[in-house]
């Protein structure tokens, strides 16, 4: 297959051509998914629906006893373990997914055509534990660098600090904020560095960093587009399914509403309602990671060689050069 011309991209380019990259990888992008996706999501379900079980009759036990004994809070704890484990299990069926896109898109835009079996074998390997194990650091970067301020902030506020000492803490809290974004702006193409090029955890950090260089500023403006135009068009599509798959709660929600007024309200309608959730939430689960995933990848993997070609990394007389993969 003939790969895009690698060249310097303007913003209707990348729409262009994120729209190229999903419309061409529907197969990849449904074997993956039935890979990776569907058990994650069953999975989670299947975690997810114990905790609101138990959620329920915890909120029962509530109205009959002011002070729940020592054998519910341990299932409290059991229960949230279990939540525990389920986002732990979509953390890393995403990243693995998201690798498994990196590696179609990427392929696709060199003029390399990846079989599902074969992306499988690739995303399933050091490739995905290094993609992991680079973003669980990243996340824990982010955090600290935001933890840090807010501590400091609150502190200064806490201990009667003079107004100065306030608005030094003030200052430094939104500092925090801005330091986050601008790590997330440089860090956003670790995941795509070790999808692609194969590189170390720590090395694509710097690779990420190196192609954002002298770019961070408009990497931004094209992350907050894109991902708000993502974010609109996923809640379009999962709207009208969240309504049909909880339909059953969001009745007892709102007949709940309309008896505030009335007395008190019966809310045993509401707690059936979340012991009741059914397949339909793994398909919420499945159906919001195959869409944000699936978009998100495909626009990044287009500011990833536009970034490439802006550092002169491409010849300008070549349109598809060898693959990094």
């Amino acid at each position: 297959m003939e790969g895009y011309e690698l060249r310097p991209l303007t913003v209707a380019d990348i729409f262009d051509r994120t729209f190229s990259l999903v419309g061409g990888s529907l197969k990849q992008i449904l074997g993956l998914g039935a890979v990776i996706v569907v058990p994650a999501a069953i999975a989670s379900w299947l975690l997810f629906s114990g905790f609101f079980s138990f959620l329920g009759d915890f909120i029962l036990t509530l109205e009959e006893t002011d002070v729940p004994d020592a054998a519910i809070l341990a299932e409290l704890f059991k229960a949230m373990g279990g939540v525990s484990i389920a986002i732990v299990i979509l953390f890393a069926a995403e990243t693995l997914f998201d690798v498994g896109l990196v590696l179609t898109y990427c392929g696709k835009t060199i003029g390399k055509n990846y079989e599902t079996r074969e992306l499988i074998g690739l995303t399933f390997s050091s490739r995905g534990a290094r993609a992991v194990l680079q973003k669980i650091l990243a996340e824990i970067g982010c955090i600290l660098a935001m933890a840090i301020p807010y501590f400091i902030f609150i502190l200064s506020i806490g201990a009667d600090a003079g107004a100065i000492a306030i608005l030094f803490g003030t200052l430094i809290f939104f500092a925090g904020i801005f330091l986050v974004l601008y790590l997330r702006v440089r860090w956003a193409f670790g995941l795509t560095a070790i999808g692609w090029e194969e590189t170390g955890v720590l090395e694509a950090f710097g690779r990420s960093s190196s192609l954002v260089h002298g770019q961070t500023v408009r990497t931004f403006l094209l992350f907050a587009l894109f991902s708000l135009i993502t974010s609109f068009a996923v809640t379009l599509i999962m709207t009208p399914v969240q309504f049909f798959v909880l339909w059953d709660f969001f009745l007892s929600y709102l007949s709940l509403v309309s008896e505030l007024g009335a007395g008190e309200p019966d809310v045993s309608g509401v707690i059936e309602s979340l012991t009741s959730f059914g397949p339909g939430f793994a398909l919420l689960i499945g159906l919001s990671m195959l869409l944000t995933s699936g978009i998100k990848t495909a626009y990044q993997t287009s500011f990833y060689f536009d970034l490439r070609a802006r550092q002169g990394e491409f010849d300008p007389g070549i349109s598809q050069p060898e693959s990094d993969g």
